[in-house]
């Protein structure tokens, strides 16, 4: 009974000399980095990229890219919007001190033809 102690008492100084538990883990921060394309390839810059409970958002560069640090470890939702595109939501469960690499297509909306609008002359008189 006594080596179980010892064992068990080594493991916990073991713990706390690390200083990682579980709960210090959803501490150290992480990282969402990718590349946002049209359904033919293309980067698609000036797209948003918003991570559920956080104020901050970034978005793609004129390559189509992004990287989003500083985020609490654990799952999250994230979007992705931009006029014109259909909007993509995803929950990715992010570990502590590490960055996850996506790369994500978006579809564009349906869009109208074009409108011409015509007015007859108008009198002067008026």
């Amino acid at each position: 009974m006594r080596r179980y102690v010892v064992l068990l008492a080594a493991l916990a100084a073991l713990d706390n000399a690390t200083g990682q538990t579980p709960a210090a883990d959803s501490a150290r921060p992480t990282a969402l980095a990718g590349t946002v394309r049209d359904l033919l390839g293309h980067p698609v810059a000036g797209v948003t990229l918003t991570a559920e409970g956080r104020e901050r958002s970034v978005q793609t560069d004129d390559s189509g890219r992004f990287h989003m640090a500083g985020i609490p470890a654990g799952p999250k939702l994230f979007t992705l919007a931009k006029l014109g595109f259909v909007a993509v939501s995803f929950q990715v469960r992010l570990a502590p001190d590490t960055t996850i690499v996506i790369d994500v297509h978006l579809r564009p909306v349906q869009s109208l033809s074009e409108v011409t609008v015509s007015s007859p002359g108008v009198s002067a008189k008026l």
